[in-house]
């Protein structure tokens, strides 16, 4: 049986034009973005006899990117971002920021620079993004940890 996905009513706006982490944004002299090792899973290794069990708490650099464009949508908005750990916990503070939508094409560019981001173990982290306590969309972490003791 072919089942067919039905649209979800189209609202006007804002647009999700893109969500996703990356170590590094560059933005060129005539304002394009360039982002630098998009990332959705990495991978933790220790080797040795003495290599933990456990994986230890690591940093890793890197930025979660937004990109909203406007359609119908005008005005102000808050765009906030909840951090949950493979527990399901959300870590922290929620990152919040204002958004000022002017129609059409126009639209909002965010970087969170999260630096060296505290990872505190394996598994699957997620970065719930809403518009407004509405939920726009989810950008998944898989954090994997290799242990060899050979």
């Amino acid at each position: 049986m072919n089942e067919s996905v039905t649209p979800t009513r189209d609202y006007g706006g804002p647009y999700l034009a893109w969500a996703f982490l990356c170590e590094r944004e560059m933005i060129e002299r005539d304002g394009v973005h360039s982002f630098i090792r998009a990332i959705d899973r990495l991978v933790h290794v220790e080797r040795g006899p003495d290599a933990p069990v456990e994986m230890p708490v690591i940093t890793f650099p890197m930025s979660l990117v937004i990109a909203f464009r406007a359609g119908q949508a005008r005005g102000s908005s808050t765009l906030v971002v909840e951090i949950e750990s493979p527990s399901g916990m959300v870590a922290g503070d929620p990152l919040t920021l204002p958004v000022h939508f002017e129609g059409e094409d126009r639209g909002a560019h965010f970087t969170f620079y999260l630096g060296d981001y505290p990872i505190s173990g394996a598994g699957l982290y997620w970065f719930t993004v809403k518009l407004d306590d509405r939920f726009v969309t989810k950008v998944p972490l898989r954090v994997v940890y290799q242990r060899y003791t050979s």
